[in-house]
């Protein structure tokens, strides 16, 4: 059992419960833009027969916006039920 997921962002270190990280995806999974989302949503991705949102951490924290490096990940998390 994961009790706790960390990740380094920009310098910064963040951690999420481990029970809500459902898995842990390459960054190069084609993010699809759909528009009229809000800025904070990159676009949509096609998982396994499933649709699923992609929130970029910039805009959500406030964080200057950076191109994503080539080694990052994405991060599959169920919160707030969501």
């Amino acid at each position: 059992m994961l009790l706790r997921a960390t990740l380094r962002y920009q310098g910064q270190r963040f951690a999420l419960p481990g029970s809500a990280v459902s898995e842990i995806l390459p960054r190069d999974q084609p993010v699809y833009y759909v528009p009229g989302l809000p800025a904070s949503t990159e676009g949509v991705l096609h998982l396994r027969g499933n649709i699923e949102s992609v929130i970029s951490l910039n805009s959500l924290l406030g964080l200057s916006t950076l191109a994503a490096p080539p080694s990052g990940m994405i991060l599959l998390v169920k919160a707030a039920g969501i």
